[in-house]
């Protein structure tokens, strides 16, 4: 429900077609959030270890973060324009404050559009849950699945303008942020700040209760003191999409990703991740919506003849239901992961890690 809803409904405005109506729209809302999670993680960082099944060491942690957002939208169409505003404020309870979305959009509704300012992106890789990676990360001890999310959105510091044409058919963005990459390895490696530029086109076509999903993001660092280190600099790849079809009860998605990232064509190091998944969504009014995903990701990386490569799994289950009025949103999601490293002429596993993590998510729209 929205705190106010102001309309208004008149002749057009001095400069704009004779006889043409302007039709102007303002909303105001709210949203509360609360996230619970518990999260334990094992970690075999030896080959002997994992022959013996003997941790190395674990982790368990119970966590809990939560913020409000007040989001403040205006549109107005004219002569058949039309122009939208939105400002996301987000409080945290860490105590930190932000924004999410904050941009300014101008085109013709369902044809095409320009969008500027901050805000996300279609997501590339489509799990058909909004718990199933919240904390389950790559970072986390390499039990993530790669997504080509890093250029989406929502970036601070970041700048993105967005084309869109089509009723949800092109989805063009441009993003510049500042950014870091590292270089080299052991006491030689050193930390280079950047300015990051990102491309991503993105196709999404919708027909008769199926959806297919594809884009590619390109990513570009560029030394902000010495332009004779743009050649040493990596530069990325990500492409990603799905294809997904269903009715009101049940959706059925397939996922795909692959990346690469390398300082020029001809380089002896190679720096490689694929992912794949499928999920399954029931939705019912009365029990709610409940959802499984299995998604594999394999990362490979090194010099040809001494590959190391990370391959994840992750299985997931999520649940979601409005609860006691409309406004309130339960959703829950169970994780589990494993992920093995091996190496090009080992037989053995260099190293195991496996982790379970439970998120329960409240979420209350006002």
């Amino acid at each position: 429900m929205n705190i106010t809803r102001i309309k208004s409904l008149g002749i057009c405005a001095a400069g704009l077609l004779s006889g043409s109506t302007t039709f102007a729209e303002t909303n105001l809302s709210g949203a509360i959030e609360l996230d619970f999670v518990s999260r334990a993680h094992s970690y075999y960082t030896t080959p002997q270890a994992v022959q013996d099944g003997e941790k190395s060491y674990s982790t368990n942690s119970l966590m809990w973060a939560g913020d409000a957002t007040i989001s403040f939208e205006n549109m107005s169409e004219a002569a058949g324009m039309m122009v939208k505003t939105k400002v996301d404020a987000v409080a945290n309870v860490d105590g930190s404050v932000g924004t999410e979305d904050l941009y300014v959009r101008v085109g013709q509704q369902d044809s095409w559009d320009v969008t500027m300012g901050r805000f996300r992106a279609w997501d590339l890789y489509p799990t058909g849950s909004d718990c199933a990676f919240d904390v389950i990360d790559e970072e986390e001890g390499k039990l993530g699945i790669y997504e080509p999310n890093a250029s989406r959105g929502w970036k601070n510091g970041a700048i993105m303008t967005q084309a869109y044409f089509g009723p949800a058919t092109l989805q063009l963005n441009v993003m510049t942020a500042p950014n870091s990459v590292t270089l080299g390895t052991g006491d030689a490696q050193t930390t280079v700040t950047t300015n990051m530029t990102a491309v991503r086109p993105a196709v999404k076509v919708e027909t008769s209760g199926v959806t297919f999903l594809v884009g590619v993001e390109q990513i570009m660092d560029k030394a902000k003191n010495s332009q004779n280190m743009s050649d040493a600099l990596p530069s990325s790849t990500g492409l990603g999409g799905g294809l997904s079809f269903g009715n009101d009860m049940i959706n059925v998605g397939l996922s795909f990703a692959s990346y690469s990232n390398t300082t020029d064509s001809e380089a002896v190091l190679k720096d490689t991740k694929t992912s794949t998944g499928f999920y399954l969504t029931y939705k019912n009014e009365g029990i709610g919506d409940i959802g499984f995903g299995y998604h594999m990701s394999t990362h490979k990386n090194g010099a040809e003849t001494a590959e190391v490569s990370v391959d994840n799994t992750v299985l997931f289950l999520s649940y979601a239901k409005k609860v006691f009025t409309d406004g309130l949103l339960l959703n829950a999601g169970y994780s589990i992961a494993t992920s093995v490293t091996t190496a090009d002429g080992v037989d053995d596993a260099l190293a195991e890690s496996d982790g379970n993590e439970f998120i329960l998510r409240f979420i209350h729209n006002v």
